[in-house]
């Protein structure tokens, strides 16, 4: 019974599974001009994406729209995700993540996918480890922007916040029970079984 009990309680203490939601993003960057005129105010980013949050890390990041000073990149909903690969010195596709504290942000968004012959026109990257980020929105669906914005330790501007503003219902809330309420059952399950096994046991020796 003990055995049962401890198995009961790692089920319950283990990390809960990834949940995916809706958050929302901005920054103002340090640095910001037109570059045509090299001029202008400080640019703002922001913009909305879907992932998959487990405690302060969001993974496989989609459904990404990123708008600079309230321009739409070309694509927004279905931008691509990439992450800075170090070994190679460069954003690659794939394996985008973010973090709600700012410390796990790795994430180069795009409307053209890396490694391809065709050059991304309009992205926004953020890169924790380093403390950069930048953006720059080129050729949109509204014609050319030309707004660029970078962000760096010398000159941070308002750094990048994420946050969480809905949870996705692709999972109706108790159609299916997590780990932790399968064990918190069994336990409730093993715990009366042990009882009444143990009640019988007293019952035939005093009967004896």
């Amino acid at each position: 019974m003990k055995t049962l009990i401890c198995a009961m309680l790692a089920v319950t203490a283990a990390p809960g599974p990834a949940h995916a939601a809706t958050f929302a993003f901005t920054e103002t960057f340090g640095i910001g001009r037109d570059a045509a005129t090299g001029s202008g105010a400080p640019v703002v980013a922001t913009g909305t994406f879907d992932g998959d949050v487990a405690g302060n890390v969001i993974t496989n990041l989609r459904n990404v729209s990123v708008f600079l000073d309230g321009t739409a990149f070309a694509g927004n909903g279905a931008l691509f995700a990439g992450r800075f690969d170090r070994d190679l010195a460069q954003f690659v596709a794939g394996g985008a993540t973010a973090s709600l504290d700012g410390s796990a942000n790795d994430f180069f968004f795009s409307d053209a996918l890396l490694g391809t012959a065709v050059a991304p026109r309009n992205y926004y990257y953020a890169n924790g480890i380093d403390g950069l980020s930048g953006a720059v929105s080129g050729i949109t669906d509204d014609g050319i922007t030309g707004l660029f914005g970078a962000s760096t330790a010398l000159s941070p501007g308002t750094p990048l916040t994420i946050t969480r503003v809905e949870t996705s219902p692709s999972v109706q809330p108790g159609a299916v029970p997590e780990p932790a309420s399968w064990a918190l059952m069994l336990l409730g399950f093993g715990t009366v079984g042990y009882a009444m096994r143990r009640r019988a046991t007293v019952r035939v020796a005093q009967a004896v």
